[in-house]
């Protein structure tokens, strides 16, 4: 892919958002990223190529450097041998061997998917460990997509890929606990299913292969990584940050995947000081943020950055719609006062209370944290809502692993009621 990854993660206990540059090889800057690759420059599986080795038909034209579409660049091309050169039989297979052996923590696996046929053959990606191969934690056949193998019959294909677009896989692996769950543009595949590893996890083996000659097509793949993460991915609203740097331009960094068909003149806006919005400037865009050029202000004036569009490539909901900074150097990530609102915002440890609508008086703040729609424990808050404060902070629980939901009462309301939903 021509563009580079805005790559980050959230630390729930500090409530940072780490980021290189745009523009930047993540991996070289940010010990967060295992691993990852966006194919430019790639040419074909005969050799080994950016920590990736390949077998069988990939070293004989099974995999080759193609481009699909401009924002993608360079992806790899899984190729239909049969369509291409009549092959009968073959398998195009490799391995993405991870620089270092991971034993703890929680990573996500991620990775653009693009299938050109209706009846593309079965791939698969596996998990592989120090002391046995691990779990298929992907098997595709046609456009259809499931956890687990081929043969493994409690695991159905429950989710249809579009054709003749891309799709984002995230595999999210919790290595203490030994499992992991597929996601396909932010929709699980089903259940947490077992890794089944032996040892660190060290790589990821994919492979495809002729399964008859009606079941056969090109497979694209691109932007693919392993990352740390402290949060299980599109399982919360997604926060962001703007970094603004000092040559008049700006990184808006998300927390977790966001699709970069979002980040467009109609849906991102920039004003100045009050004045009226226009398009933004978006010079760089990937899946995790966007850099925006910054015109020229006065002294003293802010800007403005609002996202007209709040729905991720999980269909999470932004933590807030827009973002107000100086032509100063540094990181802001508090939300822009709306007009008549008094709401509560669920962050990765905090729920913020934002009132611009001139409440006064006593309120209620519940939070609920709820697992497979069902409560599991609630915190309550008192507080004292004032025009002369557009927000109230507090700190929350641990919400890793929690649909977290937030009510206000007013203390003049009757009682609402909170239970299971």
């Amino acid at each position: 892919m021509r563009i580079k990854n805005i790559i980050c993660l959230v630390l729930t206990v500090s409530s940072v958002i780490y980021a290189p540059a745009v523009g930047a090889k993540a991996s070289a800057v940010n010990d967060d990223i295992i691993y990852e690759t966006d194919f430019e420059g790639f040419e074909s599986g005969a050799g080994s190529w950016d920590g990736i080795s390949f077998r069988n038909a990939a070293k004989t034209g099974g995999i080759v450097g193609a481009k699909v579409d401009s924002a993608h660049g360079t992806s790899a091309k899984i190729v239909d041998l049969y369509a291409s050169e009549g092959r009968t039989s073959y398998t195009i297979d490799g391995t993405v061997d991870l620089p270092e052996e991971l034993y703890g923590g929680k990573y996500v696996l991620a990775f653009d998917i693009y299938p050109v046929s209706w009846t593309t053959s079965h791939f698969t990606m596996q998990a592989i460990g120090s002391g046995s191969e691990g779990a298929n934690v992907l098997t595709m056949f046609g456009r259809r997509v499931k956890s687990g193998g081929r043969y493994e019959s409690d695991s159905g294909y429950n989710i249809t890929l579009p054709l003749g677009t891309w799709s984002r896989i995230q595999i999210y692996m919790d290595l203490d606990k030994g499992t992991y769950i597929t996601y396909v543009n932010g929709t699980a595949c089903e259940r947490e299913r077992s890794l089944k590893l032996d040892g660190g996890l060290t790589g990821i083996y994919f492979n495809t292969f002729l399964l008859d000659k009606a079941n056969h097509g090109d497979i694209y793949i691109d932007d693919l990584s392993v990352y740390i993460t402290e949060t299980a991915v599109n399982a919360a609203p997604v926060d962001y940050e703007v970094r603004v740097k000092d040559n008049r331009t700006a990184d808006v960094v998300f927390s977790d995947n966001v699709d970069p068909a979002l980040f467009n003149e109609e849906n991102v806006k920039l004003s100045v000081s009050g004045g009226p919005e226009t398009p933004a400037d978006i010079v760089d865009a990937s899946y995790f943020g966007f850099s925006v050029s910054l015109p020229e202000i006065s002294e003293g004036g802010m800007y403005r950055i609002d996202l007209k569009k709040k729905k991720g490539k999980g269909d999470m909901e932004h933590t807030k719609n827009s973002v107000e900074f100086p032509d100063v150097p540094g990181t802001y990530s508090g939300a822009a006062a709306e007009d008549n609102v008094f709401e509560a915002v669920v962050g990765s440890d905090t729920v913020r209370v934002i009132n611009t609508a001139g409440i006064n008086g006593g309120y209620t703040l519940i939070v609920g944290y709820y697992k497979n729609s069902t409560l599991e424990k609630v915190q309550s808050f008192s507080g004292v809502a004032s025009e002369r404060r557009p927000e109230d902070v507090f700190e929350i629980d641990e919400t890793d692993g929690y649909d977290v939901r937030a009510f206000l009462i007013l203390d003049d309301m009757s009682d609402m009621f909170f239970g299971q939903v």
